[in-house]
């Protein structure tokens, strides 16, 4: 007698509770985008429970369920905004195979909104959250290593030794540090932002192309 073998299609009690799985997570990421805008606007101590769940739908108990209070739905936003930097940077990297089309999509991914609405976040509360400096100490290593990764795999990097190699990393790292605090403090206007990009790129592009000659000019001598 044949033995009649198991379904593969999930049964009805485990498609009911995916479906739940789903819909509470949606729930979660509205409470999550409903926050981040509120902080971003109002700041933490200014936004109220009421301020995010009127842009969330659902409730006052529906978001202390899902984090517990303000302190940990701040916390959730911060780690959001670190992944999706990660996520732009990656995304902008991926079709950047030449060092102007790298360093273009470098400085557009670190001034963009999302990494400054990062760093905004973690300043305004870092004194407070001791978890928030933490989330934001281990996203740059991932970062600064996707930056330096893609740099020295691009076509067009020039065969030079290691020290030469860190030091353009180093001095790509403080550009997009400078870019980044002009455009937070306000002290680049609209027009003024592109404009940093782009000496930041020509800076580090001279910087290649001396030590490249540097690099050369010694092979030479040798």
């Amino acid at each position: 007698m044949r033995r009649r073998g198991r379904s593969s299609k999930p049964d009805g009690h485990v498609t009911v509770q995916r479906r739940h799985s789903a819909k509470q997570e949606a729930r979660r990421q509205r409470l999550i985008e409903a926050a981040r805008s509120a902080f971003l606007t109002k700041g933490f101590d200014a936004t109220t429970i009421d301020d995010i769940v009127s842009v969330s739908g659902g409730s006052r108990g529906t978001l202390y369920i899902y984090f517990g209070g303000k302190s940990a739905l701040y916390e959730a936003v911060v780690k959001r905004e670190a992944v999706r930097v990660v996520e732009a940077l990656s995304a902008a990297l991926s079709d950047a195979s030449r060092l102007s089309s790298f360093l273009t999509a470098v400085m557009d991914v670190a001034t963009g909104e999302e990494a400054i609405a990062l760093i905004r976040l973690v300043i305004v509360r870092c004194e407070q959250h001791d978890d928030i400096p933490d989330i934001f100490r281990q996203t740059i290593p991932i970062l600064e290593t996707l930056i330096v990764n893609h740099l020295w795999a691009c076509v067009d990097f020039p065969q030079l030794p290691e020290p030469m190699r860190q030091a353009l990393a180093d001095a790509l790292m403080m550009g997009i540090a400078q870019a980044q605090l002009f455009k937070l403090t306000g002290l680049a206007g609209q027009g003024d932002e592109a404009a940093l990009s782009r000496q930041v790129i020509r800076h580090l592009s001279a910087l290649i192309a001396a030590f490249e000659r540097a690099t050369t000019d010694q092979e030479g001598r040798e």
